[in-house]
């Protein structure tokens, strides 16, 4: 994959471009006759410039080709991907929270504003077990199993899961609708550089992933996600019913709870793309770790979360920070300044909100 890397332009606009000119090049070859075809345009394909130009518009197809299969993942997001900053949309004490301890939150999925995400994932993984259900080709031991699974997944809820944290944060820098959810009242979204945080996780058992909008590529990820973890399972021909404490079934339920926790918090509801989110996501945790869980009160309610380490000069140099719609822009661009320069030493990048909204 590096090699091929190498022939993509270094920016997504560019490769779109070069994907189009190529699509309107094709057209316009095929539609000359056979002997302009063979006399002028094959000896010119020769040229080693334009057969690099072929080679790169090949591979950029086959690229959206694996993107319609694996969606956003990995390296293949990467290489059509022009993301340089994740913005995370704050409240001012959240704002001096983030640069005095040089942390973010990241909160238990079952307490988040909004947990409908995370119950899509495991709906859209029971729809799935039941269409396998009505397969007629089954037998009991088969049918037994798919019934075993939907039981346990039907009641996953806080006191009943594995435990995964989440922070949100977004392409956007200055929208208007996140200034309205989430700065009630005056806020900020803090910058950083998408592959300084990408490079940060890998230390800390998180991972950052793009949020998913559409149906279909959900269910996709989802439903492979159900096939990888119990296909073998579901068909071998180990004893069914299994012994009480016995059998495979005792491991299979929690790695396709581990699965569906890892990916469900992927998933958002199409209303909000515009959000343009990514998350920092843990890895699942099986095991209590002492001092790893945190506690804040918010609305009356204990609420879990762990802390993602964001101490890192590199990460800090680079720190853009926009200021939300307020009645006083200039005096809160100053202190904001202040704030950057005596926690950490550097004020890259500060500006004031381009939304004419106003609450006050």
């Amino acid at each position: 994959m590096t090699a091929v890397l190498m022939f993509l332009p270094p920016r997504r606009q560019d490769a779109e471009k070069l994907y189009v000119l190529g699509g309107m090049l094709n057209n316009i070859i095929f539609s000359l006759s056979k002997d302009i075809q063979n006399s002028i345009i094959q000896p010119l394909f020769t040229n080693p410039a334009i057969r690099n130009v072929l080679v790169c518009i090949k591979i950029l197809k086959f690229i959206k080709l694996l993107q319609k299969k694996y969606y956003n993942t990995g390296v293949i997001t990467m290489a059509l991907n022009d993301i340089d900053y994740l913005y995370h949309y704050t409240t001012p004490a959240g704002l001096i929270g983030i640069v005095e301890n040089r942390i973010l939150w990241a909160t238990d999925v079952f307490y988040l504003n909004d947990s409908e995400e995370f119950a899509l994932g495991i709906q859209i993984a029971r729809n799935y077990l039941k269409s396998k259900l009505e397969d007629r080709t089954n037998n009991e031991s088969k049918i037994g199993r798919l019934e075993w699974l939907l039981g346990q997944l039907k009641n996953i809820g806080p006191s009943r899961k594995t435990d995964v944290y989440v922070s949100s944060l977004s392409e956007e820098d200055d929208q208007l609708s996140q200034w309205r959810a989430y700065c009630s009242g005056g806020g900020f979204a803090i910058g950083f550089k998408y592959g300084k945080i990408k490079e940060l996780t890998l230390a800390q058992q998180f991972v950052l992933e793009q949020c998913i909008y559409e149906r279909d590529e959900q269910e996709a990820l989802i439903n492979e996600a159900v096939d990888s973890t119990i296909e073998t399972w579901l068909n071998s021909d180990f004893p069914w019913p299994e012994k009480e404490g016995e059998g495979p079934r005792f491991e299979i339920h929690p790695k396709l709870v581990g699965a569906l926790s890892r990916l469900s918090p992927r998933l958002k509801n199409k209303g909000f793309v515009e959000e343009k989110e990514y998350r920092l996501i843990s890895k699942p945790s099986y095991s209590f770790v002492e001092g790893q869980v945190k506690f804040r009160n918010q609305r009356g309610l204990v609420v879990p979360y762990r802390q993602f380490d964001i101490d890192d000069d590199d990460l800090w140099r680079k720190v853009r920070v926009v200021v939300g719609p307020t009645p006083h822009p200039e005096e809160s661009k100053a202190s904001v300044y202040q704030l950057l320069r005596g926690k950490t030493g550097y004020a890259h990048s500060i500006a004031l909100t381009k939304c004419s909204f106003r609450e006050w």
